[in-house]
């Protein structure tokens, strides 16, 4: 099925899609109304683009990019592409009372969870939402978690009971802080954001930074998660005296900080920050005869 074959998990043949009314599409360029990204098209993703925004059912809208002579690489790339902005909206009542719509999308497991990426306002009320929504099924995880350390003796009840609660509080509440410092200094520095979330990803969307915002806005996230998760956590150890408080309290703290890392989100931005001198001298050392 075409689905399968281009689809990426997210959709089945008949769902009918459109593009987020976020997103305006002028000649070649995608302009983002909320963050201000522009960005640059192919020609060829311009006119599949295009296609998506007056909405089409999703076997249609392939049918439409094979037409248009598109390779699978190409079609699977603007599909991701769209979802990583979270442009795609599912009108799945638009064409309920011809009964098309009765699948849903299919999640097996695998390797990575395939999801549709939705936007929501950069509000305290959206981004708490989101939070929650997100730290559903992490909250099923660590119950299954600690029912098996519990039934393994590994730990007691007691122990497990404030295990669970103060993995799942300091989890949701870095989280909610993280996010939170992204948007307030995006806001601070004139580039809206806007929250992108669905299935197990989460974060932020702003608009074009310079390299010093953008490591300001990098390093707030973890800081602030880490901050808030020793405070809480200090807390928690205060009212419950357990021991593996301060040990949850670490975990999440260095959670936190792996984001930091050059591969992932924040860490690319710091990477930058890191490395642009260095290549700057290089570059200078280069055009003056000199070795690195």
């Amino acid at each position: 099925m075409l689905s399968e074959a281009y689809g990426l998990g997210l959709f089945t043949e008949r769902d009918h899609l459109s593009l987020s009314n976020t997103l305006r599409l002028h000649g070649n360029f995608l302009t983002d109304s909320v963050t201000g990204a522009r960005h640059h098209l192919h020609p060829l993703a311009t006119a599949s683009i295009k296609r998506l925004s007056q909405g089409v059912i999703f076997h249609k809208w392939l049918l439409f990019m094979l037409d248009e002579q598109l390779s699978t690489d190409e079609i699977t790339e603007i599909i991701s592409f769209v979802n990583r902005i979270g442009g795609f909206v599912i009108n799945s009542r638009k064409f309920a009372h011809l009964g098309v719509l009765k699948t849903r999308p299919r999640y097996w497991l695998r390797a990575a969870f395939p999801s549709v990426l939705y936007r929501h306002p950069a509000t305290i009320g959206s981004l708490f939402r989101s939070s929650l929504k997100f730290m559903t099924p992490v909250a099923a995880l660590i119950c299954v978690w600690n029912f098996f350390l519990y039934f393994t003796n590994l730990i007691n009840f007691t122990t497990g009971i404030w295990s669970a609660i103060s993995l799942y509080l300091l989890m949701s509440i870095s989280l909610f802080a993280h996010e939170l410092a992204h948007i307030t200094v995006a806001n601070h520095v004139g580039q809206p954001a806007v929250i992108v979330g669905g299935g197990l990803r989460f974060g932020v969307l702003h608009g074009p930074l310079t390299q010093r915002q953008e490591t300001i806005l990098s390093a707030s996230g973890p800081l602030s998660g880490v901050t808030v998760s020793i405070i809480v956590g200090a807390i928690i150890y205060l009212i419950s005296h357990q021991q593996i408080v301060i040990l949850v309290a670490g975990v999440v703290s260095v959670l936190n900080l792996l984001s930091l890392l050059p591969l992932s989100s924040d860490g690319r931005s710091l990477r930058g920050w890191l490395l642009n001198p260095m290549l700057r001298a290089w570059s200078r050392k280069s055009r003056s005869g000199g070795h690195v």
